[in-house]
């Protein structure tokens, strides 16, 4: 689906973010680890969007930091 900044396009990225979340909490180690210091893991959600978490394995908890448009600068990414 093409992005057009609507709000059709906001229920989409919605819907997958939380078709992710779920995919997450049954395999929390699926996403790329970004930072090996952090465990940060990072699952691109349509191309354009990333979801970055990380998993607190002695309360068995994902805790999801940062949402962030990839078409940004990734110089930015001051939590990494």
């Amino acid at each position: 689906m093409q992005n057009n900044d609507t709000d059709k396009y906001a229920v989409v990225i919605a819907g997958q973010v939380k078709s992710y979340l779920n995919t997450i909490k049954k395999y929390p180690d699926l996403g790329r680890i970004v930072s090996e210091r952090n465990k940060y893991r990072r699952i691109v959600i349509l191309r354009s969007y990333s979801l970055y978490y990380t998993l607190l394995e002695e309360s068995n908890t994902i805790v999801v930091f940062a949402f962030k448009d990839n078409r940004s600068d990734p110089k930015k990414l001051t939590f990494l």
